[in-house]
């Protein structure tokens, strides 16, 4: 299913993009391309997201996570404007993907000179406490937490402590009880909500194969 839908997002923008993110979202199929306007799939053609009056359509994103019930897109545009650039995060509406309040947006580290390089939801769980889903939006040599929505009182974004981020977006996975999973640029790393640490040498023989791995 994951390769029909690549193969499907791919041939929809021109040109053809390598590799497109993609997420469902109330039984639409939402894909970013890069710097393309992103697309809806309605059951039998992508169509372009669009805007209320008055609001700004995302030029495009590298990046998409449906969380919290919004769209968010990260890395919207080659070049910085007022709303959108390498290191813009918006998100549309609550369940609407064609509405994109300008105040639903915020640059994050503007001028590091890194773009954005993938998102990811991530649950932490504690004893007495309830799920807390935050989103996680990572740099080349940096990440953040994002806390909450747009607009919320219990919104914020903060910066992991670590000097790792990500170099290649799709290899973003959570795995439950542990965290997330990506290779940075120096290997693979683990985020666990808190701590962010090197797990190369641990992996290396699921990845590689060796003897002792039944």
């Amino acid at each position: 299913e994951r390769a029909a839908r690549g193969s499907l997002a791919r041939s929809s923008f021109s040109p053809a993009g390598d590799t497109p993110d993609a997420a469902t979202i109330n039984n639409q199929l939402v894909v970013v391309n890069g710097y393309e306007t992103p697309r809806v799939y309605n059951g039998t053609t992508f169509i372009p997201v669009t805007a209320l009056g008055g609001q700004t359509v995302p030029p495009g994103a590298k990046h998409l996570a449906f969380h919290l019930g919004y769209l968010w897109v990260w890395n919207t545009n080659a070049t910085t404007t007022t709303l959108d650039g390498p290191s813009s995060l918006r998100s549309s509406d609550a369940n609407n993907v064609n509405s994109w309040p300008s105040a639903n947006q915020s640059f994050i580290s503007q001028d590091d000179g890194q773009g954005g390089m993938g998102l990811a939801q991530f649950t932490i769980a504690a004893a007495g406490i309830s799920p807390t889903q935050i989103l996680v939006a990572f740099k080349t040599y940096s990440g953040y937490t994002v806390s909450g929505a747009f607009g919320a009182t219990t919104f914020s974004i903060q910066k992991i402590k670590s000097d790792m981020g990500c170099i290649a977006p799709r290899t973003i996975q959570f795995v439950s009880g542990f965290g997330l999973i990506r290779l940075t640029h120096r290997g693979f790393a683990l985020f666990d909500g808190i701590d962010d640490k090197l797990i190369s040498e641990e992996i290396r023989p699921y990845i590689f194969g060796h003897d002792d791995i039944g």
